[in-house]
């Protein structure tokens, strides 16, 4: 959101002053004030890069430009720039199959064959490709989209939607430029001689450091030039023990005897082994618990509370700790199929309850009566 005041001049005589906007990476509407609970820190928003502000005339009329202020490219570690020049790239691609970053800044340039369909990036991704932030240009219906959906922590149900800007020209040679900045918890991207622009909070897991060029329908030809940032912070102390056991998940979990959660933890610094031990230090006869791939599936086993404990294999003193309650689900009703559209629903025995966390909580039926 920015808010400003000034004469512009006339549309035949339109004066600009020099313009640089902040703006808050956030919205009122849905989501702003459930991150910080949703994803376990003192943490709400961000404002999103520092944007100079411009217009620029096409076909007969002015369009707003947005372009980050010329100022961070000092930020660039070009000693460590990662580059391709008229690179071809397919569908099967594997040109970043080696990248592993957090913060960093992507120039790139398409040249589309005629049958190409989709370019862009898939960010911050996981091993297995299950996290990860997609930002996607459209050749066929000209849009630019950012696709959040399985970016790792999801606020809400609006917060999955994916965001998209339609009539995103391509250049006049049919190119496409996109220009990326990607943050431990925020991705940019302007386009289109940055008349186009787009910015959305995430939450990865820390260890989601991969990245991947996305391309759909004919392979294309590529100018890409990726930048590791610096940061402003020159008194960071650099940390060679381990601080602490996260998760992206939250700290208390509540089941219903029978059912499954995936519960995962990283190390922090990312830097150190990232070998995770798992226990039930406290209920053991409540829940049991299998690990697989560094996570841990908890599955309950009967109405009761249990502790789950998750520690560094390097030292075992910094742990993560969740606990996990488990419920009789003995609701009778004959409606099925009963889904959580917003708030804190849990049965137990034969009482429905809700902890409230918006202005109104829904738990309703995917069962439709004719």
């Amino acid at each position: 959101m920015t808010y400003y005041v000034q004469d512009f001049g006339t549309q035949e005589n339109p004066t600009i002053p020099e313009i640089i906007e902040g703006n808050w990476m956030n919205t009122w509407d849905d989501y702003c004030n459930k991150v910080a609970d949703t994803v376990g820190q003192n943490f709400n928003g961000t404002y999103n890069l520092n944007l100079k502000v411009g217009l620029k005339q096409e076909n007969g009329k002015y369009v707003l430009t947005q372009t980050p202020i010329s100022e961070y490219e000092s930020l660039r570690d070009a000693e460590n720039k990662i580059s391709y020049k008229d690179v071809t790239i397919s569908e099967d691609n594997d040109l970043l199959k080696d990248f592993a970053k957090d913060t960093y800044e992507i120039v790139a340039k398409f040249k589309p064959s005629e049958k190409t369909k989709k370019v862009g990036f898939r960010l911050r991704k996981n091993q297995n490709d299950t996290e990860y932030t997609d930002v996607i240009y459209d050749l066929e219906n000209e849009k630019l989209s950012i696709d959040r959906s399985k970016s790792g922590k999801i606020i809400s149900q609006e917060f999955k939607k994916i965001n998209e800007q339609s009539n995103v020209k391509k250049n006049e040679d049919g190119s496409v430029e996109l220009h990326i900045y990607v943050d431990k918890a925020s991705v940019e991207v302007f386009s289109s001689n940055n008349t186009a622009a787009g910015a959305n909070q995430i939450f990865p897991t820390p260890t989601s450091l991969g990245a991947s060029v996305l391309v759909e329908g004919d392979p294309v030809k590529a100018d890409i030039d990726i930048y590791p940032m610096k940061s402003i912070w020159t008194d960071k102390e650099e940390l060679t023990d381990v601080e602490s056991v996260g998760s992206m998940q939250n700290e208390n979990q509540i089941l219903y005897a029978g059912d499954s959660v995936e519960l995962s933890a990283y190390v922090f610094p990312i830097s150190m082994d990232q070998t995770i031990t798992w226990d039930v230090t406290e209920g053991k006869d409540v829940v049991s618990i299998k690990e697989s791939d560094g996570k841990a599936v908890v599955t309950a086993l009967k109405s009761g509370k249990a502790t789950v404990t998750a520690s560094s294999k390097s030292d075992p003193s910094k742990k993560k700790i969740f606990t996990i309650n488990v419920k009789e689900n003995n609701f009778k009703t004959n409606i099925k199929n009963f889904v959580n559209i917003s708030g804190n629903w849990a049965i137990d025995g034969e009482v429905l309850s809700d902890s409230n966390q918006s202005a109104n909580d829904f738990y309703m039926s995917r069962r439709c009566n004719s």
